[in-house]
C-alpha cells in the first residue's frame, strides 16, 4: 500500500517535470558551441593540472628568498664584524 503510493508519487513527478530531455540537456552547461565547450574544458582541467607545479614553483621561490635573506644577514654580520676589527 505504502508501496503503490510511493510509485504513484514518484511516477507523477517525473511526468509533471518541464525539463527537456535530449543529449546535453542535463548539464549545468552547455555543449551547443564545440569551441566554448571546448575552452571551459581546457581551463577546468587545466587549472586542475597546472595547480601542483604553480604550488611547487612558489615553495622553490619562497625558499631562495629565504636563503638569500640569510645570506644577506651573514654578509651584514661579517661587514659589522670587518667594521668593527677596523676600528680597533
Amino acid at each position: 500500500m505504502l508501496g503503490q503510493a510511493v510509485r504513484r508519487f514518484a511516477t507523477s513527478a517525473v511526468r509533471s517535470s518541464h525539463y527537456s530531455e535530449g543529449p546535453g540537456k542535463n548539464l549545468p552547461f552547455s555543449v551547443e558551441n564545440k569551441w566554448r565547450l571546448l575552452g571551459m574544458m581546457v581551463v577546468f582541467f587545466g587549472s586542475g593540472f597546472a595547480f601542483p607545479f604553480i604550488v611547487v614553483r612558489h615553495q622553490i621561490l619562497k625558499k631562495r628568498v629565504e636563503e638569500g635573506g640569510e645570506k644577506e644577514q651573514r654578509r651584514s654580520g661579517q661587514e659589522a664584524t670587518t667594521n668593527h676589527q677596523t676600528q680597533n
